[in-house]
C-alpha cells in the first residue's frame, strides 16, 4: 500500500490505480492493483424502460461489507484517501457517507480542471465530500 505526505504533512492513500500531481507539487505514485481491484464496486442494474427497444437501466453502485470494514481500517492509517466520484456516489446511496469523513474524491484545480485526465493537478485546497 502506497501512501503520500503532502507538504502541510497530511497523509494521502488513495485507491486509484493513477498516480496524482498536487497543487504543493508533490507527486504520488501509483496504487497498487490489488488495492485497486479490490474497491471495484458491485454494479446494480434495475431496468426502468426502454428507448426505441433498448433498454433503460438504473444504475446503482454498492460497497460490500468488507470493502466498507477495509475502507475504514486504510481511514485510520492516514488523513486523507482518495476515492473515485462513483464510491462516494455509493456511500450516499448505501446511507454510510458520514461513517467516512476523511474519504473524499479530488477537485482539479481551476487551470487543469478542463485538462486530460493526465494533465489534472488535485488542489489540496478543495476536496469533494
Amino acid at each position: 500500500m502506497k501512501t503520500h505526505k503532502l507538504t502541510n504533512g497530511a497523509a494521502v492513500l488513495s485507491i486509484s490505480g493513477h498516480g496524482f500531481r498536487f497543487s504543493d507539487g508533490t507527486e504520488s505514485e501509483a496504487q497498487e492493483m490489488s488495492i485497486v481491484d479490490f474497491f471495484t464496486l458491485r454494479r446494480q442494474n434495475r431496468k426502468v424502460g426502454e428507448i426505441k427497444g433498448m433498454p433503460l437501466n438504473e444504475v446503482r453502485m454498492a460497497l460490500a461489507k468488507n470493502q466498507q470494514d477495509e475502507l475504514k481500517r486504510l481511514s485510520e492509517l492516514v488523513d486523507i484517501v482518495i476515492v473515485p466520484f462513483p464510491v462516494l456516489a455509493a456511500m450516499r446511496e448505501q446511507g454510510i457517507r458520514d461513517e467516512f469523513p476523511n474519504c473524499v474524491a479530488f477537485n482539479a484545480t481551476p487551470e487543469t480542471q478542463r485538462s486530460a485526465p493526465q494533465d489534472k493537478v488535485v488542489d489540496i485546497t478543495n476536496w469533494s465530500y
